[in-house]
């Protein structure tokens, strides 16, 4: 990988999923026990868990587009060889 660092934060934001899912589970669980969540801390969690998995996108697609970007100039290295 030419990249480690955007892979490194790649991998903290894929490191983000179990939190959010136990903080999901237990959210769930204070619903179910104390008879209502709090609207506002719910409506938290589902933009946090959004937040995520759009950072995530543009960091896979941000990868994706430099590892294309390094492959061309290679050839072109090649190519003037």
């Amino acid at each position: 990988m030419p990249f480690p660092s955007f892979q490194a934060l790649l991998d903290d934001v894929t490191a983000l999923d179990p939190q959010l899912d136990y903080l999901d589970g237990v959210m769930t669980t204070l619903d179910d026990t104390d008879g209502g969540l709090p609207r506002d801390r719910a409506q938290d969690l589902m933009q946090a868990q959004q937040r995520r998995a759009a950072l995530q996108r543009n960091i896979e697609e941000l990868l994706n587009d430099m590892e294309t970007g390094t492959e061309i100039v290679d050839q072109y290295k090649v190519g003037s060889d």
